[in-house]
């Protein structure tokens, strides 16, 4: 007897409770996914994924809230969700619990999948770790980069693979900031990335520092 052959004409909330009372084996659930409907795999997800240890085989039967709810408690219990992303929604990936951004690995692999907000907000944790800033940088808003160089030059991050992402208004503001005495900053290697004004600005503002005699 084909027991597949079977499930076919099982109704999907009557396999998800055969399953739930412990008549069919919850690790077989990828089997027993294409005779089902995602809603039905949905709420048997997270009890296979706590039983297998494993999840990426479900995925594509998975509605997207679906995914979010798994995703979750995958990140409960210390699992790399890396493998969801192409399968959930960018508002599902902002409301990630806090600790799924101090996962560096997790930080850049969601930067294709997020919305410009979530890629700043992996930013900052990146930059609390001490990580390359870079990767991040195509993936956001001119005036999110803009702030989030401020915030390395106030820092002392000088990463200069960033350079060439910061907009002239971004240079503007660290000019005005090293000027004011807030930051130091060594702008040799900035000069092609910031406005001609700006570079004159400067120029001036050091030939005046050298006459009165303080050290270019």
């Amino acid at each position: 007897m084909n027991f597949k052959k079977m499930l076919r004409h099982l109704d999907s909330e009557d396999i998800r409770e055969l399953i739930e009372e412990g008549e069919l084996d919850i690790r077989e659930l990828v089997g027993y996914a294409p005779f089902m409907d995602d809603d039905d795999i949905d709420e048997l997800a997270v009890e296979y994924y706590n039983t297998t240890d494993s999840y990426a085989g479900l995925l594509p039967f998975l509605s997207e809230e679906g995914v979010a709810r798994l995703a979750r408690a995958v990140i409960a219990r210390g699992g790399s969700i890396i493998p969801m992303l192409p399968f959930m929604d960018e508002d599902d990936i902002e409301d990630l619990p806090e600790e799924a951004f101090e996962d560096g690995n997790l930080s850049k692999a969601i930067l294709p999948f997020c919305n410009e907000e979530t890629v700043a907000r992996a930013f900052y944790k990146a930059m609390d770790r001490n990580e390359p800033l870079a990767p991040y940088m195509p993936f956001m808003d001119d005036d999110d980069i803009n702030e989030g160089f401020v915030e390395m030059v106030r820092r002392g991050i000088d990463e200069k693979a960033c350079y060439p992402f910061v907009d002239d208004d971004g240079w503007h503001r660290v000019l005005k900031l090293y000027m004011e005495g807030e930051v130091e900053f060594d702008f040799d290697d900035a000069y092609r990335f910031m406005d001609d004004d700006d570079i004159k600005t400067l120029f001036r503002f050091e030939m005046r520092r050298r006459k009165e005699g303080r050290e270019m």
